[in-house]
């Protein structure tokens, strides 16, 4: 994975900045060279920066947008009313099946699986509760038992929507940055012998995805994930890479 993300970092860092050059019309310097003429120093500081800030600035732009639609093709989970019965549990024993979606609780429609949880809470231990459920476009009403914890025995069914644009542009802008901070606190632990046992964030997207191969696109979003995520953690290469290429005068014999 990260030979993969330097292939990605490096090749859109020195394409940018040999692009760059040619655009803000650099005299005397070399994409891969760090020794330049004497009419590079001549030329304005302005047009100099510019060229110099190309490359870690592409690294990134690009990092961002590979997240970005990584992000927007993963879509965000969302925690509705449908549900996932246990079995052998008082839902089970009342006809509840997975997949039936809570459309009322005693006659009122709760609006999120927290709403179910106060509602059915509310309820209390080993009480009657009425149940309207959707299932298969049709509207069944159902009466169940709790138990002596107040439970039916169900868990909600996770379902995936889209994610907000402005949402996911706002992930991605921050993940190479919060990617590379938890590669150094990784790289920290490997040195101290304290390794954490998961570094977490982007790198979950990237194990949730291959261990749901049933999800409709699973192989493009674990594809763009493969691609997106080790860009991420070492987009920080790039201005390291842009140090070492700092211009410095051609020597003379």
């Amino acid at each position: 994975m990260i030979v993969i993300g330097l292939l990605v970092c490096l090749g859109a860092h020195f394409g940018a900045r040999r692009s760059a050059r040619r655009w803000l019309r650099i005299p005397g310097a070399r994409t891969l060279s760090r020794e330049a003429e004497p009419s590079y120093f001549e030329t304005p500081r302005g047009r100099r920066l510019g060229w110099r800030l190309a490359g870690p600035s592409a690294a990134y732009a690009l990092s961002v947008v590979l997240v970005l639609v990584m992000l927007l093709a993963n879509g965000e989970e969302q925690s509705g009313t449908r549900i996932i019965v246990r079995p052998g549990t008082p839902a089970a024993t009342a006809g509840l099946q997975t997949n039936d979606r809570i459309a009322a609780i005693d006659g009122v429609a709760p609006a999120s699986w927290p709403e179910v949880q106060q509602r059915l809470a509310a309820v209390g231990p080993e009480r009657s509760v009425s149940l309207s459920v959707e299932r298969d476009g049709a509207r069944l009403s159902l009466t169940a038992t709790t138990n002596v914890e107040g439970r039916l025995g169900i868990m909600p069914l996770h379902e995936v929507g889209s994610k907000p644009f402005a949402d996911a542009l706002a992930e991605a802008a921050a993940t190479p940055i919060v990617s590379a901070f938890k590669a150094g606190e990784s790289l920290r632990s490997d040195l101290a012998g304290a390794r954490k046992a998961d570094l977490g964030g982007p790198v979950g997207i990237v194990r949730t995805i291959a261990a749901e191969p049933a999800r409709p696109l699973a192989r493009t979003r674990f594809l763009l994930a493969l691609l997106a995520i080790p860009t991420a953690f070492v987009w920080p290469i790039s201005p390291f890479v842009e140090l070492l290429l700092t211009p410095r005068r051609r020597r003379t014999a």
